[in-house]
């Protein structure tokens, strides 16, 4: 048994610095609380609404970068497994994504995903995600990682079932007024795996995040749930079965 977390954060627009202090704050009380996994939300550090290019040339960074590396020196520090979410740019290909990294408790980076599925703001500065869906193997088993609108699409749904995923570790910022646990219930059905989403809430522009992040177990009964507009942090007890066929730990 392992306990996990998922932060539910409004991100400040455009103010890297702040997004990190304030999250370097959740990510400490999480860790000292036990948990050994932490996942953040979809562009965690800059907010999501970007207007255009020139938005994501000021925020964007190559991972590994500062952000990144804020984030790994947060895993070092607590030893754990951070998921996070984050504007990334490739320097090499000079394009721009919205993508997740993946910390592990020594510091280093074990994962990373470019969204597939684009939605809204990510139109006007994104690049469709080109490394297809990915997972990440632990001690515990494996981490499948997925980004906001891609839940909407079988073809994630059909990855995770037949990768067997363990944990789907789901960075997002939800847009709407309805809490979207209830559907996200919906899409995981067989999937056979835990899943711990972390939102946004609150108005960025002319955009709404519902919040309402969740914590869910393979039978998808709920194992924690906020239905309230506020950064927070909720917990989770999960067992993770052995797979025999499950390649070495990646630590």
């Amino acid at each position: 048994m392992i306990k996990v977390a998922s932060i539910q954060y409004r991100a400040l627009p455009s103010n890297k610095a702040e997004n990190i202090r304030c999250l370097a704050d959740l990510i400490s009380e999480a860790a000292a609380n036990g948990a050994r996994l932490v996942v953040l939300p979809e562009m965690c550090t800059t907010g999501l609404n970007f207007e255009n290019k020139a938005t994501s040339e000021a925020l964007a960074e190559t991972i590994p970068g500062p952000t990144s590396d804020a984030f790994a020196q947060m895993s070092l520090q607590h030893k754990i497994y951070l998921v996070a979410g984050m504007a990334e740019y490739d320097h090499a290909a000079g394009k721009f994504y919205n993508s997740q990294v993946v910390l592990g408790p020594d510091g280093l980076i074990i994962g990373k995903y470019r969204k597939i599925h684009l939605f809204g703001p990510d139109l006007n500065w994104a690049e469709t995600g080109d490394l297809g869906y990915q997972t990440v193997t632990t001690e515990w088993g494996r981490i499948g990682l997925g980004i906001c609108c891609d839940i909407n699409y079988w073809e994630l749904i059909n990855f995770i079932s037949a990768t067997q995923v363990d944990i789907f570790a789901y960075s997002t910022n939800w847009v709407g007024d309805e809490l979207p646990f209830g559907y996200w219930s919906e899409m995981l059905a067989g999937c056979n795996c835990y899943l711990i989403a972390a939102n946004n809430w609150g108005d960025e522009g002319d955009i709404h995040f519902t919040g309402g992040s969740a914590i869910l177990s393979p039978d998808l009964s709920v194992l924690s749930q906020f239905h309230h507009p506020a950064n927070s942090i909720l917990y989770g007890d999960i067992v993770l079965r052995h797979r025999e066929s499950l390649d070495p730990p990646v630590l």
